[in-house]
């Protein structure tokens, strides 16, 4: 018998203007009696509006919902079922047992039953101790138990769960779960709603993956976890028998395409375009997972944080995508940090010849050629990540004179997970930056918006002042600039979303000249009256060894960004400051500007060379590389 049943669920909320918002769009759903069912997926993808349309909390604009047999939202079906929150607010004047028997009188329950009731629950989540307790001096696990014994106080049949573990030590997740296996025991139904998906696989028999309001995958975890994708690999270009020669040795389909004489074009068509991006599978003890290459940074953090798993670093820009991010090298913060390549495991390679290739260490050279391949391989469709449990950082940002900074930075770096400094040019002033691990409360320091428009009005003054004018006015603003904080979930600190478009170069240069090579940067900018408003940045990261790193090698490097607005010609600027990294002994980054070509990479990267090699061996026909990559490798 299902306790649970959605036909066709559909919620669209009206918005701001006229604009609506599909929150559902046609759920189809079955819970057994006596099941244990997850509800999957990231923020804002609905689950808590399908959870309320089953409590009659929300109307549904579209379906059926029936809920114990009778329509969703009728009291009767309300009548034995409970419901934990993930947020609830209760008056920190009562104790818990008058919440609970405050909840009894509005579940309509006698005095007599309200106190038996209210014992046997409070023992049950093992906390009859503070039951005289007032509910104002509890901890976050404390309220969590709490409002599991409000959901159990009716002693249900169905049990709603929003997020039960949020926020819990590890300790106290399982007591939770065992809490919830004795009531999985004796018969009751758990619908676990959840972005957690490591939490749930501990509990749960079968998962719905809710995205978008749609329900993207169902059924055991088992059958969720093993994909097994397949790729039709579509080339067009010069040789179009090439092209078919090459997919057939793959096993499917040779589908060519039009495309102008003399480009070759790669397109990759999945049949489940699933499989290119999100978490395809992961192991929660070597704490490994494995990626859709198409999947971009800023989407992955909840989906890992849902398995328990976090990245071990991001970049500061959350828009690219895993394969690019890799193949350019892309790294973030941090002297003791490596970039995101060298993180990778395994990857999966399909070659210009049509082989698939599952590449790791043990294929040595090849292995450390491929993790930063800048697309002259072939086409990398997954790739696994070592990672570690999901933490929190706390950020701190606040001004600082540059000297003092450049004059400390190696203590600074070396005290902080990660350090770094934007050097506010035409000031004496940089925007300081460090992060940290943190067991604190999410949160942060709220900002006043008198004094952020005060700021920018300033700034946007300085802007248009000339260049002498602008450092007075400038370093009165950042002299009394005040600290910020902020504690969050890993991935939401590290990386942003960056809305302004703007070209950027950045090189490495050995860590022992990167405050002199700063301070070049910024006399010469001086000197020559540069009008620029954008701020340098400067921080570390550690050496590691894959072929084509810019901090390839044993030694940490600092890293040296410039920019330029998109609406400006960034060539001159550019122009007078790349000759600056070059005589400190800089490696360009691959995603960004600059102007080297094969001679004096070849200086630079001591295995550049024997990169060469390889992606001559893979690719002797140069299908992978366009312009710009023929310059770069002298093909």
């Amino acid at each position: 018998m299902n306790v649970i049943e959605t036909h066709g669920l559909a919620k669209t909320f009206g918005g701001a203007l006229g604009s609506k918002v599909e929150a559902l769009r046609g759920v189809d759903l079955q819970v057994g009696a006596g099941e244990a069912f997850g509800l999957l997926g990231p923020n804002g993808a609905g689950k808590t509006t399908l959870v309320k349309i089953l409590l009659g909390l929300v109307e549904a604009t579209g379906g059926e919902a029936t809920l114990l047999g009778h329509p969703a939202g009728t009291p009767i079906s309300r009548r034995e079922v409970g419901y934990m929150p993930e947020r609830r607010n209760y008056p920190g004047f009562l104790t818990a047992g008058q919440v609970l028997d405050l909840f009894g009188k509005l579940l309509g329950m006698d005095a007599t039953s309200r106190r038996q009731r209210t014992a046997i629950v409070l023992e049950e989540v093992e906390m009859s101790a503070w039951r005289d307790q007032k509910v104002g001096g509890f901890s976050k696990g404390m309220q969590q138990r709490l409002a599991l014994a409000q959901a159990l106080l009716p002693d249900p049949r169905v049990l709603f769960l929003d997020e039960p573990t949020e926020g819990i030590d590890p300790l106290g997740r399982v007591s939770i779960r065992g809490i919830l296996r004795r009531n999985l025991e004796q018969g009751k139904t758990l619908f676990v709603n959840s972005h957690m998906l490591g939490e749930v696989e501990l509990l749960c028999d079968r998962v719905a993956i809710l995205v978008k309001g749609k329900v993207r995958r169902e059924g055991p975890l088992s059958s969720l976890r093993a994909p097994n994708p397949e790729y039709r690999l579509t080339l067009a270009g010069d040789d179009e028998d090439a092209a078919r020669a090459a997919l057939i040795a793959t096993g499917q389909e040779a589908k060519p395409i039009a495309a102008p004489p003399g480009l070759t074009v790669w397109r990759l068509e999945v049949d489940d375009r699933s499989q290119l991006n999100g978490v395809l599978e992961y192991d929660s003890n070597t704490l490994q997972a494995t990626l859709g290459a198409g999947s971009r940074l800023g989407d992955l953090g909840a989906q890992l944080e849902a398995i328990g798993q976090g990245m071990l670093n991001l970049p500061d820009i959350d828009r690219q995508t895993v394969a690019g991010a890799t193949a350019t090298g892309t790294h973030g913060t941090g002297v003791t940090l490596q970039n995101l390549s060298s993180y990778i495991t395994w990857l999966r390679l399909l070659t210009p010849k049509g082989e698939v290739m599952d590449i790791d260490a043990s294929d040595g050279d090849l292995f450390d050629a491929a993790r930063v391949n800048l697309g002259a391989l072939g086409v990398v469709t997954q790739i696994r990540m070592q990672n570690r449990e999901t933490y929190k950082l706390k950020k701190r940002e606040w001004t600082a004179p540059t000297e003092d900074i450049l004059a400390n930075f190696d203590e600074l770096a070396a005290t902080h997970r990660h350090f770094e400094i934007f050097p506010l040019v035409y000031s004496d002033y940089s925007l300081v930056l460090s992060i940290d691990e943190s067991h604190e409360a999410i949160g942060q320091t709220v900002i006043v918006p008198e004094e952020v428009a005060e700021i920018g009005s300033v700034r946007q003054s300085a802007t248009n002042a000339p260049p002498a004018e602008r450092r007075r006015m400038l370093n009165g603003v950042f002299a009394d600039s005040g600290i910020t904080e902020a504690v969050d979930v890993s991935y939401k600190l590290l990386s942003n979303v960056r809305n302004g478009r703007f070209n950027e170069m950045e090189y490495s240069v050995p860590a022992e000249v990167g405050a002199e090579c700063v301070r070049e940067i910024l006399k010469t900018i001086y000197d020559q009256a540069i009008d620029v408003s954008f701020p340098l940045e400067y921080r570390y990261v550690s050496g590691d060894d894959t072929w084509l790193s810019m901090a390839y090698g044993a030694e940490p490097h600092a890293a040296i960004s410039i920019h330029r607005a998109a609406r400006e010609d960034y060539r001159p600027y550019f122009d007078i400051i790349e000759p600056i990294f070059w005589k400190y002994g800089g490696r360009p980054h691959w995603g960004k500007v600059h102007s080297l070509t094969n001679k004096k990479l070849a200086q630079l990267y001591p295995r550049f060379n024997d990169f060469m090699g390889i992606r001559e061996s893979l690719d002797p026909e140069g299908r992978m590389l366009n312009a710009h990559l023929r310059s770069l490798f002298n093909a």
